[in-house]
């Protein structure tokens, strides 16, 4: 989905090619939700070095140029898991990432909420411009944050924002968005947690996705059960559970 996404210029990225003879050695950096992904094996201490000053004099440079505070790294092979703490001058901690995908015939479906004074509505290129209703700040904020520009959101990704008196309360918007696959950010207000205003603002969601013949994705945290639970509600199935690393960058 993430390489997808970058592939149709959907998400911004960045790819070292650390080593190219067998076996390879690959850092890709997801400039969206600011992931470091290592991909290849360690075999000797010559890779190690290599890819230690890859991203010691090169990816960690340009990420804290960048204003990244937080970031992500996922190792998608044993060997370089296991070398973690020798690529990182820095501490890691790690956290279980739970992925799902939407399977409409699992959708357990049911009555929707009743939400009294509670609206939705789709992100416009007007609605996103405008500072009404109060909280359109926080919707900019992550879709330039997750895209490229607003004009590739519009022309290619979608959203839904839930209101109340004048208020966002929920917002939900594609992030990675591929040629099949699509992924999904989310967040409520803290006091309408719990009120079935994720849920319903996911299920729009989810038809607008289905509609633009993408499957979309759900990922968080496993600890994140509020999140885990909206996800089960909307239809989305566990696929898998992975470790990734988090780490934190002194920007001054």
């Amino acid at each position: 989905m993430v390489i997808g996404s970058m592939l149709v210029g959907n998400t911004a990225g960045q790819l070292w090619i650390v080593q190219e003879k067998s076996p390879p050695l690959l850092v890709l950096w997801d400039k969206g939700n600011q992931v470091f992904y290592l991909a290849g094996d360690v075999e000797s201490d010559a890779s190690l070095d290599a890819l230690r000053s890859t991203v010691t004099d090169q990816l960690l440079p340009e990420a804290r140029a960048a204003g990244v505070r937080r970031f992500k790294v996922r190792a998608l092979s044993p060997s370089l898991e296991t070398s973690l703490p020798r690529l990182f001058p820095l501490p890691l901690r790690p956290t279980i990432t739970r992925f799902a995908v939407h399977d409409t015939a699992r959708h357990r479906g049911g009555p929707r909420p009743h939400l009294p004074g509670v609206i939705f509505l789709p992100i416009t290129p007007e609605l996103l411009a405008s500072d009404k209703p109060a909280g359109m700040e926080y919707v900019r904020e992550e879709i330039q944050g997750m895209w490229p520009s607003d004009d590739r959101f519009h022309a290619h990704g979608f959203g839904i924002l839930a209101v109340a008196g004048n208020e966002v309360i929920c917002w939900c918007t594609a992030e990675y968005v591929g040629p099949t696959y699509c992924g999904i950010g989310i967040a409520t207000a803290e006091d309408f947690q719990g009120r079935g205003v994720a849920t319903a603002a996911a299920g729009r969601f989810v038809r607008e996705a289905r509609v633009r013949g993408l499957t979309p994705c759900w990922e968080c945290d496993t600890a994140n059960i509020a999140s885990v639970r909206v996800a089960e509600k909307a239809g989305f199935v566990r696929q898998a559970e992975e470790t990734y690393w988090i780490g934190s960058l002194d920007v001054r």
